[in-house]
């Protein structure tokens, strides 16, 4: 029996067809596995992180103060203050 190409091409079509509608399903899944996790993460380290934020800019502030007093203890020793 002669082959049809025709068919034998509709159906790899099909088949391939299946196949992207299948991997398409398992990224939307995964799209919503990867939307739920990003919504928990931000959750959960919201606060740590707005603590760290302020940790940081303390240290900031701190590191500006240490400056300032060698800067002054400099010049009262040099006797430019």
């Amino acid at each position: 029996m002669p082959s049809d190409p025709t068919a034998e091409a509709e159906a790899r079509l099909a088949a391939v067809l299946a196949e992207v509608t299948e991997l398409d399903l398992a990224i939307e899944a995964l799209s919503v596995e990867l939307d739920a996790f990003g919504r928990l993460y931000e959750k959960r380290l919201a606060t740590p992180f707005a603590e760290l934020d302020l940790a940081e800019r303390l240290v900031r502030r701190i590191q500006g103060l240490e400056d300032e007093m060698a800067r002054l203890a400099e010049g009262l020793r040099s006797g430019e203050v």
